[in-house]
């Protein structure tokens, strides 16, 4: 008995074997169904062109993951659009084990720890058709700051730093400023200034005679030479002049070295001597230590005798106050003694007038001393009848 082909059986199950064929190779051969992936989001601040799903990402050139979806992020995050944030958002799918084995937990520390020492992730060209691709690299934190956001990831975070596109832009906005401010500036007038000054400095470079400086100059150089010739023949003769005393006019060098030589032992000789005295044990660092100690102690005592020398100045000028008073009192008492010192004197000199004509009269008539009649006005004279 003859069996008929099902031909139409035939055809899909060739077609069906076929296409598990190719899925099987494009699984098994890309390795994403046994890789454990570690999904992060970045936020960039610029055009996302040449960017799309399933676009690798990179570190230093090793393919570490892939793109899984691109959007805004104000999509995911609707607080962003209020605040005016308009980042598109990239989420990616890292490969942990492109970075070692680590538990995840472990791998969200060790990004958190490179994310603060300067991991970014920008935007690099592909070559000249027009794609990109994610590249994760270090960079100094402060030249790519974390953009400001106002919501919490609910994936890890990787901060973006601007792409080579963007900084081109950068560059050329940077150049194109630059070349505006040029342009308002008005560079007529210092290019006119240093024309003129040019030209004047060209008119006296012509008016300069160059024939007087080039006399001039050999005149120096001809002096130059024979100063030279002079101090050759001082230095290469030292010895002969030496020897001859001096005798030829020169500088006698010898003596001046043996000068110089006496004057620097009498100066060794001077810091033996200091030495000698700063280490001595009788006098010294320790006597002048010993005397800075009693100035010291000087010092202290100071304000004691400083008030000490207040009070008795104090009492001084009470005492010398009594003195001139003293002296006040003397000087009435001796005025008041000297009225009557002079009726004294005036006294005494009236009874000596008198002992005088007594003696004198006495020595005329003796007689009269014993046997004349006493002075008129006498008592004896009025009781006689």
């Amino acid at each position: 008995m003859s069996v008929q082909t099902n031909y139409v059986k035939l055809g899909a199950f060739v077609l069906i074997t076929t296409a598990l064929i190719i899925v099987g190779l494009i699984v098994l051969g890309s390795g994403k169904l046994w890789s454990e992936r570690l999904l992060v989001e970045t936020y960039l601040d610029e055009s996302a062109q040449g960017l799309e799903a399933g676009s690798v990402v990179k570190m230093r050139g090793v393919q570490v993951g892939n793109i899984e979806r691109i959007s805004f992020v104000y999509l995911k995050y609707p607080e962003a659009f209020q605040a005016g944030h308009r980042y598109v958002l990239v989420e990616i799918g890292l490969q942990a084990d492109q970075f070692g084995d680590f538990t995840r937990d472990r791998f969200k520390e060790l990004l958190a720890e490179e994310i603060v020492t300067g991991l970014r992730i920008r935007i690099t060209p592909q070559g000249l058709t027009g794609a990109a691709y994610l590249e994760l690299d270090y960079t100094t934190p402060f030249r790519a700051p974390a953009l400001p956001i106002n919501w919490t990831p609910s994936a890890p975070y990787i901060p973006s730093a601007p792409g080579t596109i963007a900084r081109f832009e950068e560059t050329f906005e940077s150049v194109s400023s630059t070349l505006k401010n040029l342009e308002e500036v008005n560079l007529s007038g210092p290019v006119e200034r240093l024309e003129q000054l040019l030209s004047l400095a060209m008119e006296k470079v012509d008016a300069v005679q160059t024939e007087r400086f080039n006399a001039e100059a050999i005149a120096l150089m001809e002096e130059l030479r024979q100063t030279n010739a002079q101090v050759s023949r001082l230095l290469g003769g030292s010895g002969n002049a030496a020897g001859q005393g001096g005798q030829d006019g020169g500088v006698d060098l010898q003596s001046i070295f043996q000068d110089i030589s006496l004057a620097m032992r009498e100066v060794r000789g001077m810091a033996e001597e200091v030495n000698k005295w700063v280490h001595a044990e009788q006098g010294g660092l320790e006597d002048l230590r010993l005397a800075i100690i009693d100035l010291r102690r000087t010092m202290a005592d100071a304000p004691e005798m400083v008030e000490d020398f207040s009070v008795a100045a104090d009492t001084a000028q009470a005492s010398f106050l009594r003195f001139q008073q003293l002296l006040g009192q003397i000087q009435l008492r001796l005025a008041s003694k000297l009225e009557q010192i002079d009726v004294l004197l005036h006294n005494l000199g009236r009874t000596s007038e008198n002992v005088r004509e007594i003696t004198e009269d006495a020595r005329d008539y003796p007689s009269r001393l014993f046997f004349g009649e006493p002075p008129a006005g006498s008592r004896n004279q009025e009781s006689q009848p």
